[in-house]
């Protein structure tokens, strides 16, 4: 699930959920809680590109992924073509100004986080990432990849599920600000 949060308790919360089945039991729950005025659901996947990608979906389960079916999960999977956006598109198009970015998107964090680079550089806001160690490699980027980029954003991985090796096991990270960023 992509899922970009947004804002404090006056806030607004901006969701990235491309599968279908997915986003329409988060639309119903908005509209249930009555927070349609403050949540934005989206149908975008969020990469390095927009455009349009495959998204292999195995019903409302969380490991839905784009590119290749998430080899951890043997449930049955269908593929939907989705739209392909960037953090930093939206931000920009929608002049916002994030306190928080959440990702959670099976193994694609570093192309997730390419697609934000202006939106960290600012460093305003906090990001929070679910670790996939072992899916980098079939998303097509490597633990020496995302190391280089979280220096040149000037972050630094802080396990908050009590990972003893954040680079080697699954878990949900701080990026925490350890520099200003490197000149781009």
């Amino acid at each position: 699930h992509d899922r970009l949060y947004v804002g404090a308790a006056d806030g607004r919360v901006y969701a990235f959920e491309p599968n279908p089945d997915t986003r329409r039991v988060l639309v119903d729950h908005v509209r249930r809680n009555r927070m349609g005025g403050r949540i934005t659901v989206r149908p975008d996947a969020v990469s390095n590109e927009p455009g349009e990608a495959t998204l292999h979906v195995s019903a409302l389960e969380g490991t839905n992924r784009l590119g290749a079916p998430n080899p951890d999960v043997h449930a049955p999977h269908k593929t939907v073509t989705v739209p392909v956006t960037t953090i930093d598109n939206v931000v920009g198009a929608d002049a916002l100004d994030p306190d928080w970015l959440f990702l959670d998107i099976e193994g694609f964090e570093v192309q997730a986080l390419r697609g934000a680079t202006n939106t960290i550089r600012r460093g305003r806001v906090n990001v929070v990432v679910e670790f996939h160690p072992a899916l980098w490699e079939s998303a097509g980027t490597s633990r020496a990849e995302f190391q280089a980029l979280l220096g040149a954003l000037g972050l630094s991985p802080v396990p908050l599920t009590g990972q003893r090796d954040v680079w080697g096991e699954p878990g949900v990270v701080h990026l925490a600000r350890t520099q200003a960023p490197a000149a781009s």
